[in-house]
């Protein structure tokens, strides 16, 4: 049998595709800090969410923000069987020493072939932080958007056309899909290591999926498909969030939320509708369809239990279901 799941999850909830009850089939993806890899099993519709991980939070002991929320992105594919996903689930950043700022969150990243993005969900940028007290509300990152580029924070501009986010001086930039971020704080990486950056002077680091790392007391931006920008230095006025990251999506039915997730990203990919072998409507499809169902998955009950039917009958009521549209 192919691998068709490696470092996910699946996990079954009743739904009903057309007149046939089967178990909805999910493949949960969380955070690991790496690239991980997910073949399609069968042919068909699958809803595919990523969420964007959150940035670390500024740490008091005066004033510190808390860091921005990964953003929700994602919505319909038609995926063909065997086809090879690449995953990477965003890491959330880390808060620094005293009177730091929190380095940004990785975005959370599902391409396909070629290097083709599909969704791509833009993490939160780092908490920034002031030595005189500041409303927090002024401190906080900013959310990984539902817009392509990356947040900007002043001077210091946000990642366009996936590329990372820009710094002058302050917290490292988000890494974006084409290219890492920049800045004093270690900028993120860019896909596909899509490192977190290291935080300097006491700075919290960014997360796995292009974070930019902070520089002592002033923020990173979060990855995304562009990068978010850096923070950037106030003196002791205070210093501003890292910007979040931005997203991506090519999917039917979109989904685009902002500031959804807090801690580390997750990604799941779900089996809405399958599409069995043959043609419906013409003589064979039946045949052709069970055939293939029992050389894919090496038998019919394996085919069963890895599309969420209850048994061999409910797998043959559903092909002759498609068989006959």
């Amino acid at each position: 049998m192919k691998p068709y799941l490696l470092n996910a999850v699946a996990f079954l909830g009743l739904t009903v595709s057309g007149p046939v009850a089967r178990a909805q089939v999910e493949f949960n993806f969380t955070y690991t800090g790496k690239p991980d890899n997910f073949t399609v099993p069968i042919a068909g519709t699958y809803r595919i969410l990523a969420f964007g991980a959150q940035g670390g939070n500024g740490t008091p002991p005066i004033s510190a923000g808390s860091g921005g929320l990964g953003a929700e992105i994602g919505g319909d594919f038609d995926l063909t069987d065997g086809e090879a996903l690449t995953i990477a689930v965003g890491g959330a950043g880390s808060s620094g020493t005293p009177s730091s700022a929190g380095g940004g969150g990785g975005g959370s990243f599902v391409v396909g072939l070629n290097d083709t993005p599909l969704v791509i969900a833009g993490g939160g940028g780092g908490g920034g932080q002031s030595a005189v007290p500041v409303a927090s509300g002024a401190l906080n990152g900013g959310s990984g958007g539902v817009g392509p580029d990356g947040g900007s924070v002043f001077s210091n501009q946000g990642g366009t056309n996936g590329s990372g986010g820009g710094s002058d001086g302050g917290g490292g930039g988000g890494g974006g899909f084409l290219g890492a971020g920049s800045g004093i704080g270690t900028g993120g990486g860019g896909f596909p290591e899509l490192t977190g950056g290291t935080g300097t002077g006491g700075g919290g680091a960014g997360g796995f999926g292009g974070g930019g790392g902070a520089s002592d007391s002033v923020a990173g931006g979060g990855g995304g498909y562009s990068g978010g920008a850096g923070s950037i230095a106030f003196g002791q006025v205070g210093h501003p969030g890292g910007g979040g990251g931005g997203s991506f999506d090519t999917s039917t039915n979109p989904i685009l939320l902002t500031g959804v997730r807090a801690g580390n990203g997750d990604i799941m990919i779900t089996l809405i509708a399958p599409k069995f072998a043959g043609t419906p409507g013409a003589a064979d499809c039946q045949g052709k369809s069970v055939s293939a169902m029992a050389r894919q998955f090496g038998g019919l009950p394996t085919a069963a239990t890895m599309l969420g039917f209850a048994n061999v009958a409910a797998l043959q009521t559903g092909i002759s279901t498609f068989c006959q549209k």
